[in-house]
């Protein structure tokens, strides 16, 4: 019980939130193990928008499956992988100057990305990069999470995870004015879907992917900003994003999102509706 009150703290939550979380996810996680076997690890994907929840959910899934079984699990989340700041700025640079700003497809190293997965298939020994948010950058390696054995569960979650590119006639009219005003020509849409294209060979190790579905975009910037306070809490000597930024930053992720929010849940096992207060009103399940 110890473990589960470390998360509670950990993770500012009320205790209301194991009953929560035992009525929601326990069934589908009990499915979900009977996919893991002793050859392979079972890969668990968690898609979600931005403060939808997702890596407390993570969490608890490791707290819980380590606490009732001999199981060895690690999470992974896709922004372990964003490139560094200088790399960001290369790209902007010779590609697009939007993709100086971290978060789409295309901000992320792929090839490291696909070397520590097939590594973790293999039960092969790997180094997970961490990145430090606050910072904009790629955390010291010594702060990298190393994996020296074969592990049996690996939890991947991410706001793209599992999501499917868009179609060529989806990338014509711009979703904000961002969009409208820094990419016209539709240069970076293009690159950012193409981007995601290829990382559907990622998302391709993935045997179960949940999904934690918010009601809409216009929700997700006020569980940005309870994100951001969140982030500032844990270092308040850090600068934080103001409305402004928040606002401009989270244009950078809506395309994709709204996407998501459409076509990720024909490609997921079980699939939660969340309101506007993160709230499960409904849950799929296709498993």
């Amino acid at each position: 019980m110890s473990h589960y009150l470390d998360f509670i703290h950990k993770n500012k939550l009320n205790n209301n939130y194991l009953a929560y979380a035992e009525r929601w996810f326990r069934p589908a996680l009990t499915n979900a193990l009977l996919h893991q076997n002793d050859t392979q690890p079972l890969f668990l994907g968690i898609n979600g928008a931005q403060g939808s929840g997702k890596s407390t959910l993570a969490e608890w899934l490791k707290v819980t499956i380590e606490n009732t079984s001999h199981l060895q699990v690690i999470i992974v989340s896709i922004d372990d992988f964003y490139l560094s700041k200088k790399a960001r700025e290369t790209l902007a640079k010779n590609v697009h100057p939007l993709l100086k700003t971290r978060g789409v497809p295309g901000t992320h190293d792929l090839a490291q990305a696909l070397r520590v997965f097939t590594a973790l298939q293999n039960g092969r020994p790997c180094d997970i990069p961490r990145f430090n948010k606050l910072q904009d950058d790629i955390a010291p390696q010594n702060e990298w999470q190393s994996i020296v054995g074969p592990v049996d569960i690996v939890i991947f979650e991410g706001w793209c995870v599992g999501c499917p590119p868009q179609l060529t006639h989806q990338l014509s009219h711009p979703v904000n004015n961002l969009e409208s005003q820094f990419d016209k020509d539709k240069k970076w849409r293009i690159f950012v879907n193409d981007q995601l294209n290829s990382y559907q060979e990622w998302f391709a190790y993935i045997d179960q992917l949940w999904m934690l579905q918010a009601p809409s975009f216009a929700t997700i910037f006020a569980w940005r900003k309870q994100q951001e306070q969140l982030l500032v809490s844990n270092a308040p000597e850090q600068p934080f994003m103001n409305d402004e930024q928040l606002s401009y930053f989270i244009q950078h992720y809506q395309r994709l999102t709204e996407h998501s929010l459409l076509y990720t849940p024909t490609h997921a096992q079980e699939i939660y509706h969340l309101d506007k207060n993160r709230n499960i009103i409904s849950h799929e399940s296709k498993s």
